[in-house]
């Protein structure tokens, strides 16, 4: 299907302690939910959602479409939340009861620490661990910290030269979930969850001019 809007821009601001996005959606308005149907579904175990995708009022629709429909099929569901400043702008209780239906969710430090009001990662994670089964807070350049329930595992990342982390967060998640639905190893799962990352960061390669430092 298609609509008749411009194609939706995201702007990446980079600034120390992270990065802050400027969103406009276009296109991505056009999606309702009268476009997700049972079929996408079918041989699926799993639904991983952009939490993009909960703060447009035009697309909302079509998120709580597809949860409904994964429920409906005793698919888990995870989330990868979006920045923290926009998480601030929609608001951060409205947004945690948004995705409350989550079984897995990857914020990372910021996105963390905002969603529980906690500094700190092991705090961060404690309180993030009553909310949400399973997930994991990811550090960048000092690896991650995962939790299902009162379990924890930590993940120590390898020094990597500097890096437009763009998508990483997404391909961390899909790392993560498949391991993890397999064998529900926190470890194992933790350790894809890195290496599937790393490989997305280092195939795309160093940023002209920048000064070699560590990644996540």
């Amino acid at each position: 299907k298609r609509v008749n809007r411009q194609s939706g821009t995201i702007l990446s601001l980079a600034k120390e302690g992270g990065k802050t996005m400027i969103c406009s959606r276009g296109a991505n308005d056009g999606l309702d939910s009268t476009w997700i149907e049972e079929d996408f579904f079918v041989n699926a175990n799993h639904l991983h959602l952009s939490g993009y995708s909960f703060l447009s009022t035009a697309q909302r629709g079509a998120t709580h479409r597809a949860i409904e429909i994964a429920r409906s099929l005793d698919l888990t569901i995870s989330i990868d939340p979006p920045p923290a400043n926009l998480i601030q702008n929609f608001g951060i209780s409205a947004f945690l009861a948004e995705i409350s239906i989550a079984d897995f969710i990857f914020p990372n430090l910021y996105e963390g620490m905002i969603l529980s009001g906690k500094e700190g990662e092991e705090s961060i994670v404690d309180a993030l661990a009553e909310l949400f089964p399973i997930g994991v807070l990811t550090l960048g350049k000092e690896g991650s910290l995962a939790w299902h329930g009162k379990e924890r595992n930590r993940y120590v990342s390898h020094p990597i030269a500097a890096i437009d982390a763009t998508g990483a967060g997404d391909a961390f998640a899909a790392g993560f979930v498949v391991p993890y639905l397999e064998d529900h190893d926190l470890a194992r799962a933790n350790q894809q969850g890195n290496k599937t990352a790393l490989r997305i960061l280092t195939e795309r390669g160093p940023l002209a001019g920048s000064p070699g430092t560590p990644a996540g």
